[in-house]
Parts: structure tokens; C-alpha cells; sequence
């Protein structure tokens, strides 16, 4: 019921987007019959893409042409390269491969000459898948190698990526399986530098190239998870050339893995899907497929059916490759048979379609323009390691230079940090004198401080002494100059001499208080 919900689903959003691109398309119909000249361009281009959306190649081709004769008109180089660029393009889908490479043809040289880069680059895409559908390997690997050159130098990794693969499948055409899975590989790490925002739309597509190349290799297990990885990575909504592709991928697997009953099942999906997309070369490859059960089985008459179906598929294409297997096939399957005229000539058609393609100088061809690829590879890498050794050569100059200036940086530090340990010893040497130098002076201070005191007190002494000294003999001296006075015969004689005396009593007595006056002075400086 769920499965039913959601193909309902899908159908209903499908019709929806199907009314949109009708929509579109009538839009710039009604407005192409207003326009004239040149600008008429723009709006053709734009239908074209309308009509490739819709898958509708013919109605695109139609378009395609008319703008590419607007551009021709008036001589519009770009105009003329874009034409030229998606008529290949639409042609190629419509399986005329050698119309497509003469439209390419026609203008890579002016997308050259006018630098062109972005169609200059598709032009170089689409000549060399065309001439990998033509089996004509060594010109389509040397269309990739070239426009590989161009993209690299450009940077853009979703373009990168889809070369890579145009040359891992080549490389799968020419049975060099593990070349193939090398340049798969290359994808799929190159795909991990694209952004996000910018997407791998077609990662589905290239893990099941994985696993057709691990089909090749007989690594069937291996082969089937990664179609099975990749079919589940767009499930539900996988494309028909996923679904085709996938389908195809497991056939192969089953039928190697002899269950061919499982593997018709899926090569009748993926060949109803192609000729549902008309896609003639997986037409071929499963009618191919499916004719070898039968012979298998021993049902050579339906076998013989598959086969004439895919040489009328494939007659007036270039899918060389595959109508070698088919006529390969067939005169196997005719010899078998007893149908020797048949045989005959189908093996005549094999060995001269062969021998067409895959000629001594194809080989060669090959051989050269791998080298000359691999000798581009190298010189680039070779021009890179230069680089690099280059940068590390400075980097090293500069971190020599950097060590040297941390050692001249840690030489100063070291001869500061000595000179401040200098510094500090000599300040601690004369804190230490000065030191030393108070405490002399403090203990001189203090030595004359108790002379001193000393002094004082020995003065104080010497004054007490004398003032008493003096006093008594003063006292004595007054006392007598009173009894000679009182006593004198010659009383002026007497009073002359008392007189004098009386004078020197007084100086005694002045001698005496200056004494007294000096000892209160000794003794309030003490007390301060």
C-alpha cells in the first residue's frame, strides 16, 4: 500500500513538472513571435533546453538550428560556438555520433581562437565521448587528456570529476579494467573537494561504473554492492539511466555468478527502460547479454532472434564496439547451429569490424598518447615537487633565521639576567657597607654620646665642688671683714682693706652663682 502511495505520488508531482516545462515552452513560443533579429536568439536557446528537460530531442534539434542560423546571421562568435556546442550534443543523443563530431568540428577552433573556455571545454568533452560511442579510443582519450588539462588548471572539481569518468570508461571499453577502477577511484576522491551547496548528481552512475569494472575483474561480490550503493543512493527517485545502467550492472553480476534466470530479469528491465529513453547502446548491450543465456540454455533459436533485433538496433550507429560483439556472437552462434554460411559471414563482418578498430596503429596511438598524458603528468608533478621543495627551502631559511634571532633574543636575555644578578650583588655589597658604615658611626655616636655624658657629670661634680670650695672661704671672708670692721684701730685703713676684701668676696660670690647659673644650664640640657 505504502509502495503504491508513493509511486502516486511520484506520478502526480511528474505530471505536475510536466505541466510546468509545457507552460514554459508555450511562454516562449507566444513570445519568439514578437521577437526579431538577433534576439531571437536568446529565446530559442532557451526553448531548446525546455525541449532536452522534456527529452524530446528532435523538437530540440529543430530549435538548435534555427538559432544556430540566427547566430550565423550575424556573426556572433559565441552565439555560434553555444549553437554548434549543444547541436553535438542533441545529435549525439539522437545516436548520429559522426554528425555530432562534424558539429563539434565545426566550431572548437573559434572557441579556441576566442577563448572561449567554458564551451571551449564541453566542445573537448563532447568530441571525445563521441568518439569513445565511435570506439575510436585513441582520438577519445586524447580529447580527455586534453580538456582533463584544461579543467585541472581551472580548479573546477564537479567538471574534473565528470572527465575522469569519460576516461575511466574508456579504459573500460578497451577491457583495461583496472585502469578503469583507477580513474573511478580518482572520481570519487575528487568528488570529496566539491561543495555541498555544488553537489555529485551522478555518484549513482558512478559507483555502478565500479561495479561494472569490478564485474570485469570477477570481484562480483564486490561488483554488486557498489550497484546496489549506488542505486540506493537516488532511491525512489533514481533516473532512467540509472535504473538502466544499474539493472544492466546486476545482470551481468548474476549471469557471471550462474544464476541466469535472476540476471534475464534484470537485463529485460534495464532493456525495456533503453528503449524506452531510445538509448541504443544499452539496447544492444542487453540484447547482447540476453542472446547469451539463451545460447547457453541451448535455446539458439531465440538467440538467434536477440541478435538479428540488436544488429537492426544497431545498424546506422557507430556503436562499433558492440556490433563486434554482436557479430562475434552471432557466427558462434551459427557454427553452432550447423549454419556455416552464416557463420562465414558473420565471422567475416567481426573480423573486418575488428581489424577496422582495433589495429596495430589504434595500439599505438594509445600507447602515445598515454605517454604523452603520463610525461604531462610528470612534469607537472615533477614542476609541483619543485614547488614544494622550494617552500620548504624557505620555510627552513626562515625558521634558521627565526633561531637565530630567539638565540641573539635569549644570549641577551641571559647576559641582562647577569648583569641585573651583577647589579643586585654590588647593591647588596654596598647595603652592606652602608650598613656596616651606620652601625660604626652609631657606636662612635653612642661612645661620644657617654664621653660626653661622662663629661657632664664630672663638670657637674667639679661645679659642686667648687661652688663649695668657694662658698665656705667666701662665708669665712664676709664674716671676718665684719670683725675687722668692728674691731679696726685705723678705721680707714681698715676700711680700705675691708673694702677690697669685700670685693673679692663679691667677684667669689659672682664666680659662685655663674658656677651655680652653668650647673642648672649642664642640668636641663641632661634632662632634655
Amino acid at each position: 500500500m505504502l509502495r503504491k502511495t508513493t509511486r502516486l505520488t511520484f506520478l502526480g508531482c511528474l505530471l505536475l513538472g510536466v505541466q510546468a516545462h509545457s507552460q514554459k515552452i508555450d511562454s516562449l513560443k507566444n513570445e519568439l513571435l514578437h521577437q526579431s533579429g538577433e534576439e531571437r536568439f536568446s529565446i530559442l536557446y532557451e526553448l531548446v533546453f525546455g525541449y532536452l528537460s522534456k527529452e524530446d530531442f528532435p523538437e530540440a534539434l529543430k530549435y538548435i538550428e534555427e538559432a544556430q542560423q540566427v547566430a550565423g546571421r550575424y556573426d556572433d562568435s559565441l552565439h555560434i560556438v553555444k549553437a554548434g556546442r549543444v547541436k553535438g550534443m542533441i545529435l549525439h543523443k539522437l545516436d548520429r555520433t559522426a554528425d555530432a563530431i562534424n558539429e563539434f568540428k565545426k566550431v572548437i577552433f573559434i572557441s579556441q581562437r576566442n577563448k572561449f573556455e567554458d564551451d571551449h571545454e564541453a566542445i573537448l568533452n563532447g568530441l571525445a565521448v563521441a568518439y569513445t560511442f565511435q570506439a575510436k579510443y585513441d582520438r577519445a582519450l586524447q580529447f580527455h587528456f586534453e580538456c582533463l588539462t584544461m579543467r585541472e588548471k581551472r580548479g573546477n572539481h564537479g567538471d574534473i570529476c565528470i572527465t575522469l569518468n569519460n576516461i575511466g570508461m574508456v579504459y573500460y571499453k578497451l577491457k583495461n579494467s583496472e585502469k578503469a577502477l583507477e580513474y573511478y577511484k580518482r572520481t570519487l576522491e575528487e568528488s570529496d573537494q566539491i561543495d555541498l551547496k555544488q553537489g555529485f548528481d551522478y555518484k549513482d552512475r558512478l559507483l555502478i561504473n565500479i561495479g561494472l569494472c569490478n564485474n570485469d575483474l570477477k570481484d562480483f561480490a564486490s561488483a554488486v554492492k557498489f550497484i546496489l550503493e549506488g542505486m540506493k543512493l537516488c532511491a525512489p527517485e533514481c533516473s532512467n539511466h540509472t535504473i538502466m545502467s544499474g539493472e544492466f550492472g546486476l545482470g551481468v553480476s548474476l549471469s557471471s555468478l550462474n544464476k541466469p534466470k535472476e540476471a534475464e530479469g534484470h537485463f529485460l528491465i534495464s532493456y525495456h527502460v533503453a528503449r524506452k529513453i531510445n538509448d541504443k547502446r544499452f539496447q544492444l548491450e542487453n540484447l547482447i547479454y540476453l542472446a547469451r543465456i539463451k545460447i547457453a540454455a541451448g535455446l539458439y533459436e531465440p538467440a538467434s532472434k536477440l541478435l538479428k533485433k540488436a544488429e537492426v538496433v544497431g545498424a546506422g550507429t557507430d556503436y562499433n564496439e558492440l556490433l563486434i560483439n554482436v557479430y562475434n556472437q552471432a557466427s558462434k552462434l551459427y557454427i553452432e547451429m550447423k549454419d556455416y554460411n552464416n557463420g562465414a559471414a558473420y565471422q567475416s563482418k567481426y573480423i573486418t569490424l575488428r581489424d577496422s578498430i582495433h589495429s596495430a596503429e589504434l595500439t599505438k596511438n594509445l600507447l602515445k598518447i598515454h605517454a604523452e598524458y603520463e610525461e604531462r603528468e610528470n612534469r607537472a608533478r615533477i614542476i609541483a615537487q619543485e614547488q614544494i621543495l622550494k617552500l620548504k627551502q624557505e620555510a627552513i631559511n626562515r625558521q634558521s633565521r627565526l633561531n637565530l634571532l630567539m638565540g641573539a633574543i635569549a644570549v641577551l636575555c641571559i647576559a641582562l639576567a647577569l648583569i641585573l644578578v651583577r647589579i643586585n650583588r654590588d647593591k647588596q655589597k654596598v647595603n652592606h657597607l652602608l650598613e656596616q658604615k651606620v652601625k660604626e658611626r652609631t657606636q662612635s655616636l653612642e661612645a661620644s654620646l657617654t664621653a660626653l655624658q661622662r663629661s657632664h657629670s664630672e663638670l657637674e661634680e667639679f661645679i659642686v665642688k667648687t661652688s663649695r670650695d668657694i662658698n665656705s672661704p667666701m662665708v669665712t671672708m664676709r664674716g671676718l671683714s665684719n670683725i675687722m670692721l668692728a674691731d679696726s684701730d685705723n678705721p680707714q685703713t681698715t676700711r680700705e682693706n675691708v673694702k677690697q676684701l669685700e670685693r673679692i668676696i663679691n667677684s667669689l660670690a659672682e664666680l659662685q652663682y655663674r658656677l651655680t647659673e652653668l650647673n642648672e644650664e649642664n642640668h636641663g640640657k641632661k634632662a632634655i
